[in-house]
């Protein structure tokens, strides 16, 4: 049998526990301090030398060299200001010409560009040395344009201006 005693701590415990589950109450747990134990190693037993690393060594081929790209050079006119728009006129299918005359043989390669985005193709003749033709399309009519004239890479304007293209030129 159970004596009273053990009867009322039981009974006790059935009545309360499910009350205190049913609380709001925060329930703080008590913290307790662990004492962490620490040993200083040995330096004589942990103390491990690096391995040893290989290097590098110098190797006995030698580098490969750069070698220099030959370009053209662009020769040009003693006086680049006697180069002139010599005429200018309309092509078929919309394109246009613009002759450049030089005070001696045109050298070297040119480009044109008109209203600062259109590409001209400039060339020379063998019967007319002293002429590059350049031709491309019509940038506008009955209206100015702007051109320049420089060297292929871009590195030197030979001549700029402003032309104006009548309405009866067009095709």
């Amino acid at each position: 049998m159970i004596s009273a005693h053990r009867f009322t701590l039981l009974a006790s415990l059935l009545i309360l526990l499910p009350l205190a589950a049913c609380s709001r109450l925060p329930i703080n747990p008590v913290e307790t301090a662990a004492i962490a134990s620490t040993t200083v190693p040995d330096p004589s037993s942990t103390f491990l030398p690096p391995d040893p690393t290989r290097t590098a060594q110098p190797s006995a081929t030698a580098a490969p060299l750069k070698t220099a790209t030959l370009q053209p050079t662009l020769t040009l006119p003693d006086d680049i200001r006697q180069v002139t728009l010599a005429a200018h006129g309309v092509l078929p299918n919309w394109n246009y010409l613009f002759t450049f005359g030089f005070t001696e043989k045109v050298q070297g390669s040119y480009r044109l560009v008109v209203d600062q985005n259109k590409e001209y193709t400039c060339t020379t003749r063998n019967d007319q040395p002293d002429n590059l033709y350049c031709d491309g399309p019509m940038a506008a009519f009955d209206d100015f344009v702007e051109y320049k004239l420089m060297a292929e890479d871009g590195s030197l304007t030979v001549l700029e201006g402003r032309v104006y293209i009548p309405p009866e030129f067009t095709p």
